[in-house]
């Protein structure tokens, strides 16, 4: 067993990172968990930023064949946004930070993202394997970087397929794999509102409305060809089908 390990580290403009993992083997189990926070104050002024995060990696031999893997994790961010800088101010005052981000306090949280995936693999012999993988991720995002505030919400499914076979082609050891991978938007809106006063808008009110949905689907099939233990030549063919979806309205009220 790998036990707990404790992870410190610090360095110039408030840099500091910790953490905290634990990890082991019992039986046809393997597992890894930790957690993580940073946080630091950014070379710019109005750059200061922090995150923190917790993830789990779990593996099952439930045969000698066959094998599963579970990943779990999650994360937060928040960062100030310094924004550009003239040449001129990066000669002389590289640490300033864009004057009108500076006014409207230009930042990007992101209130926590969820990644949930598992990976299965079946050794069908000795030179072929199938593997199949499901992911769901959603991140949303707290867009506070101008006049307006874009809150997404984002999420989507991701499925891939593969079939390895090691084989002799040309008198020489290779590997084809044949795939198909399809990610899928469950959801993708975004909804714009006013941060400050504008226009005779009071601030909150909502300007426009976005949805970005789609699906896009991936049918490959690659080879690694190798001539001998120093060079190796690679090929592939792909074919994309990409459906996208978007729809913006701009509501009658706030």
């Amino acid at each position: 067993s790998a036990g707990v390990q404790l992870h410190y580290e610090a360095g110039s403009r408030g840099y500091q990172k910790r953490g905290i993992s634990w990890g082991g083997v019992n039986g046809d189990v393997d597992y890894f968990l930790a957690y993580t926070d940073t946080e630091f104050d950014g070379y710019q002024r109005h750059a200061r930023g922090d995150g923190k995060g917790a993830m789990a990696n779990i593996g099952w031999q439930i045969t000698p064949d066959l094998q599963t893997r579970f990943f779990v994790r999650y994360r937060e961010t928040n960062h100030e946004t310094p924004g550009r800088l003239t040449r001129d101010q990066i000669r002389n005052d590289p640490h300033a930070a864009n004057a009108a981000n500076l006014a409207i306090d230009a930042r990007r949280p992101q209130p926590g993202s969820t990644w949930v995936g598992n990976v299965t693999t079946l050794q069908i012999d000795e030179d072929s394997s199938l593997q199949a993988g499901l992911v769901y991720h959603k991140y949303p995002m707290d867009l506070n970087e101008s006049l307006y505030r874009q809150q997404l919400d984002y999420a989507n499914l991701n499925a891939t397929l593969d079939y390895r076979h090691r084989h002799r082609l040309f008198g020489l050891d290779s590997e084809t794999t044949i795939g198909l991978r399809v990610t899928h938007d469950l959801d993708a809106d975004v909804r714009e509102s006013l941060r400050f006063a504008s226009n005779g808008y009071a601030a909150g009110t909502r300007t426009r409305d976005f949805r970005h949905h789609g699906t896009d689907s991936t049918l490959h099939v690659s080879n690694t060809l190798a001539f001998n233990d120093r060079l190796r030549m690679q090929t592939g063919l792909a074919l994309i089908n990409t459906r996208r979806d978007v729809q913006v309205t701009w509501p009658s009220s706030g």
